[in-house]
């Protein structure tokens, strides 16, 4: 299965890095980014510090195919990929009109991991399009959100030092680590950690928190819509929410929500992520 994950590469865009990551994964899939997303494969640890959110999860991850991207167009012009992938509509639509013209509406994927709740729908009529921040059921977009790369989730034992954890979102709190491992490490010996709403619904650190164990108090998910975060277990967040509000909560308590929640994080990695996509072709 050739892929052409179609991108401007000027730098760190969640969702369409998510799904290239998770398109990596998969062992039958060849895919190749029109400008190389560098972001994305090993990098010098100075460097990679100097990326959005300090290149923490998600970049620096890959190793380097040494990917052909050579003949981009003629490769279109004879239905060489199998499909095509825009990885951010709002960015970069490059060799569109060539791609509409050569390729059937199921093989084109559209992204939009923008924060807004806007849809193009100039392009949810001519392809497949995938919306994060999706505020209501809307014909021919499909609900996506962030992934994690399946490495980051943390399977070993967790010794639990504190209720809560000193991140806050919002404050200088969130911005004291300058390496994943001593970020991560916050998490896991805490139970709970505060996440909220940022620009949009869908946050990377909601990921970071149960990735490495540790439950998540997100306010005002009540709020959230029901096609953002979409598999993420609302009525699961609500109940510890409340248990919270009502001073409720205890070692035991967590020990009995732990399992519950846990069990869900392997769906949320980016390869399950890229093969949600592929399964709606």
């Amino acid at each position: 299965m050739n892929i052409l994950y179609i991108v401007n590469a000027s730098g760190p865009d969640y969702l369409c890095d998510m799904i290239f990551h998770g398109l990596k994964q998969i062992k039958n899939a060849a895919v190749i980014d029109s400008k190389k997303l560098w972001y994305m494969y090993k990098l010098p640890f100075e460097i990679k510090t100097l990326l959005y959110g300090r290149g923490f999860t998600i970049y620096g991850n890959l190793d380097d195919d040494n990917a052909d991207r050579n003949n981009i167009i003629e490769k279109i012009e004879s239905c060489f990929f199998d499909f095509i992938f825009y990885g951010s509509v709002h960015r970069c639509l490059d060799y569109i009109d060539l791609v509409l013209k050569r390729y059937k509406k199921n093989k084109i994927i559209f992204i939009d991991g923008e924060d807004q709740t806007d849809i193009r729908y100039d392009l949810s009529a001519k392809g497949l399009y995938f919306k994060r921040e999706l505020s209501s059921e809307t014909e021919n977009v499909f609900p996506v959100q962030f992934s994690i790369p399946s490495e980051k989730i943390y399977k070993g034992e967790c010794v639990k030092t504190k209720l809560y954890s000193d991140i806050i979102p919002g404050t200088k709190n969130n911005y004291v680590f300058y390496d994943e491992l001593s970020y991560y490490n916050e998490y896991r010996k805490s139970s709970i950690a505060l996440t909220t709403k940022k620009a949009g619904w869908d946050c990377l650190r909601h990921y970071e928190i149960i990735s490495n164990r540790c439950l998540p108090y997100f306010q005002d998910i009540e709020n959230c819509p029901l096609q953002t975060l979409h598999n993420w277990p609302k009525n699961l967040l609500l109940k510890i929410n409340q248990l919270i509000k009502e001073n409720r909560i205890s070692p035991a308590v967590i020990s009995e929500l732990s399992p519950e929640f846990f069990s869900i994080t392997d769906t949320f990695t980016t390869e399950n992520s890229a093969k949600y996509i592929l399964g709606k072709t």
